[in-house]
């Protein structure tokens, strides 16, 4: 009868055994597992790490005289397909000038000049060789000196202009490249200047015009 008993009892540490003997065996499958997924990881990002530089490298780029305009369509001297990649100009003193991108021999994208003394000149986008978006100009010291809003190549929106000390000058509103809506200047101390309405670029209403006082002049 105690044999039973010893056997009841040897039971539950086999079966303790058994469970760590299959643990064991699965970790290492568990572990295989991982190091295969990590290896796939850097695999991939190893693999889209050389497109990216093979892409970058592929680039072409190249100094502004050495494209031409050929019926508003930009080639590259003796080629004869439009030109696609970066183009660049210098000044004298090395400084870069100007950059943008060209695709089928039309600007496209954001195209950035610079002052010669390296302050940015003015920022613009182009959407099939027109201005599309903000365009935005700064004097050499940094100051901005005008912003205004371009569509399909045509002026929209309000466009305005600054003094080199940083003081409104103007602003206008355009419609489709023709001015609509308040034309408004101010004096350099601040004080409005004048003011006319325009309707689908032709002016509507009388212009009013101030001194640098503030007082109605007409």
């Amino acid at each position: 009868m105690k044999f039973p008993t010893i056997i009841l009892a040897l039971i539950p540490a086999m079966m303790l055994f058994s469970g760590c003997a299959m643990n064991e065996k699965a970790e290492p499958a568990k572990s295989a597992k991982s190091a295969k997924s990590a290896k796939s990881a850097k695999s991939a990002k190893s693999a889209k790490s050389a497109k990216s530089a093979k892409s970058a490298k592929s680039v072409r780029v190249i100094v502004l005289d050495k494209l031409q305009d050929r019926n508003g369509v930009y080639y590259e001297v003796n080629q004869t397909s439009p030109f696609t990649g970066l183009c660049q100009s210098f000044y004298s003193n090395g400084q870069k000038q100007s950059e943008v991108n060209y695709n089928s021999g039309k600007k496209l994208g954001v195209q950035t000049d610079w002052h010669k003394n390296g302050q940015k000149k003015q920022e613009l986008n182009w959407k099939d060789g027109g201005h599309h978006g903000l365009r935005t100009g700064w004097y050499d010291n940094g100051q901005k000196h005008w912003l205004a809003n371009y569509k399909d190549g045509k002026k929209h929106g309000v466009q305005t202009w600054w003094r080199e000390n940083g003081k409104k000058k103007s602003d206008l509103n355009w419609k489709d490249g023709v001015r609509h809506g308040a034309v408004t200047e101010w004096y350099e101390n601040g004080q409005k200047r004048s003011e006319v309405n325009y309707i689908e670029g032709k002016v509507h209403g009388m212009k009013t015009r101030w001194d640098q006082n503030g007082v109605k002049v007409d």
